[in-house]
């Protein structure tokens, strides 16, 4: 009498190459979901990171012009929109007592700045999703072909045997289990991960808050007295950052 050892290898080698395929799947799709999250919690966790340090320098500004920045990122170009805005106010309409036009194109750019950026950090996380949605259903096409092959044994031996049924429907009960096993963390995860991009949000528009906040007291200083808004001879600059 032949034994059938319930190991997952074992299970993996005497299934059918339908199961096979279905067992592979779904290891596969383990290993991508969590490779997908580690991956993106490094990066939403090093972009937080940044962030902070970046509002914390800018808050402690008092014009505009008394940031100085380097790099490419988010925070470079939040602060290139509000100075290029403020560049048009200098030059266009320089004095002007009225700079809510001005301030409604940097907001307007701000938000569009910042649904990129969302959806730049949120990419590859709607495979957790798929993953966690589908995965279920591939396991039960796994179990379902185990169970067809199960019949088909019995037809072709013409006997039900317990030795001739079991091992087709442990191959489909592993399958299922698989399926499983791949769902569930891919829910969790995904749903951990959604709430720490919601974090990066908040973090996202307090910046863009903080630049208007400057954006608009240097547009105060230009309103009301005109000369005063250079901020290199205002001795209020600020060492350059790097973020």
């Amino acid at each position: 009498m032949t034994v059938i050892s319930l190991s997952p290898f074992e299970l993996y080698r005497h299934a059918d190459v339908i199961v096979k395929s279905v067992i592979i799947i779904m290891v596969f799709s383990s290993f991508m979901t969590w490779f997908i999250w580690v991956g993106k919690m490094i990066e939403v966790y090093l972009e937080k990171k940044s962030l902070k340090k970046f509002n914390e320098y800018i808050r402690e500004a008092i014009l505009l012009k008394d940031v100085r920045i380097t790099g490419a990122g988010y925070c470079f170009k939040a602060i290139s929109v509000a100075k290029h805005e403020l560049g048009i106010a200098e030059t266009i309409t320089p004095g002007a007592r009225n700079h809510e036009s001005i301030k409604e194109r940097a907001m307007s750019k701000l938000m569009q700045m910042e649904l990129l950026q969302i959806r730049k950090i949120s990419g590859m996380t709607s495979i957790l999703a798929t993953t966690s949605a589908v995965a279920p259903f591939i396991g039960l096409f796994g179990t379902v072909w185990g169970i067809m092959h199960s019949f088909v044994s019995i037809a072709q031996t013409q006997t039900t045997n317990l030795s001739v049924v079991a091992p087709g429907i442990a191959e489909a009960l592993f399958a299922t289990a698989l399926g499983l096993l791949v769902a569930v963390p891919a829910v969790i995860l995904y749903n951990i991960l959604g709430r720490m991009i919601n974090g990066y949000r908040i973090i996202l528009n307090n910046v863009a808050t903080t630049v208007m906040c400057l954006l608009s007291q240097q547009l105060d200083v230009m309103a009301y007295e005109p000369h005063a808004s250079g901020g290199n001879n205002n001795g209020l600059l600020h060492p350059e950052a790097s973020v």
